[in-house]
């Protein structure tokens, strides 16, 4: 197997997460409409970054042959997918929802941002204990609820920065400091899978090449385990960190905005 069939030909087409990605557009559309918008192209990638991560050769190297495939596939939905989904929420009228009664519970579940830091960060670091990661290869519903968990904790991490409700998002200083520390996060698990001195996910050790693949992973790319492991471990430390500073600009660049344009509105008064 070559590099080109690998990337071409190693795509899950049985796989139930087409119909979930489906699903999910069609009952965004019904919700939102069909009007295009950047809510709307932020759902679309959102989608699209789903079927990576569960259906393309990502998830398939992930299923036992490469620790750094398992990295990137909940890179892409703790990190990448959740903001996405809620910057794809229209914010005045999901505002407006989550001010009526019922849905107060999303708020009050998810608006804390202590609980949902620990949350966020917590379950990425649960699903690198080695027995449980190992778990999550060997076992379906295992790997299921590990997907389900993190799509969930990234989106509790993310909601009390993206809040669609402004007046209880983090203040801008506040959501600098939840992010910085969040990347903090990822930098120490990165550093302890990098140079952990025993394998961080003893399935990977021994893959079971019923894909013919392992001649190319080998021979090919030099990818040993410890290789492996090692790059695993510099993408949870250095691509999630730069994911975490890449929204630290973004709202530093807004607060920044707000204030001049608070500066200019006091400095028109006072002329007028």
């Amino acid at each position: 197997m070559t590099t080109w069939q690998l990337v071409t030909d190693l795509w899950r087409f049985d796989s139930p997460a087409w119909l979930i990605a489906f699903v999910a557009l069609v009952l965004y559309l019904w919700a939102f409409g069909v009007r295009l918008s950047a809510h709307l192209a932020a759902f679309v990638v959102a989608t699209v970054i789903f079927l990576l991560a569960t259906v393309s050769p990502i998830a398939v190297l992930a299923d036992g042959y490469l620790f750094s495939a398992h990295i990137v596939q909940h890179l892409l939905l703790l990190l990448l997918i959740p903001p996405l989904l809620i910057a794809s929420l229209p914010r005045d009228r999901v505002a407006a929802a989550l001010q009526r009664h019922g849905t107060r519970f999303i708020q009050d579940t998810f608006g804390r941002a202590p609980m949902s830091w620990m949350f966020g960060l917590g379950i990425m670091w649960l699903w690198h204990i080695p027995p449980l990661c190992s778990a999550s290869v060997t076992s379906t519903p295992v790997y299921v609820l590990q997907c389900a968990t993190l799509l969930l904790a990234g989106f509790a991490f993310y909601w009390p920065v993206m809040n669609p409700v402004k007046s209880e998002r983090l203040s801008p200083p506040g959501a600098i400091v939840y992010l910085f520390t969040g990347c903090l996060g990822c930098t120490l698990l990165g550093v302890l899978l990098t140079f952990a001195p025993v394998s961080a996910c003893p399935i990977y050790m021994h893959p079971v090449d019923t894909l013919g693949v392992m001649p190319l992973l080998q021979q090919r790319w030099q990818m040993t385990h410890a290789a492996d492991q090692q790059i695993g471990g510099l993408m949870m430390w250095v691509p999630a960190c730069m994911i975490y500073l890449a929204a630290i600009l973004v709202i530093t660049r807004r607060w920044l905005a707000e204030g001049s344009a608070v500066t200019a509105g006091r400095g028109s008064h006072g002329i007028g």
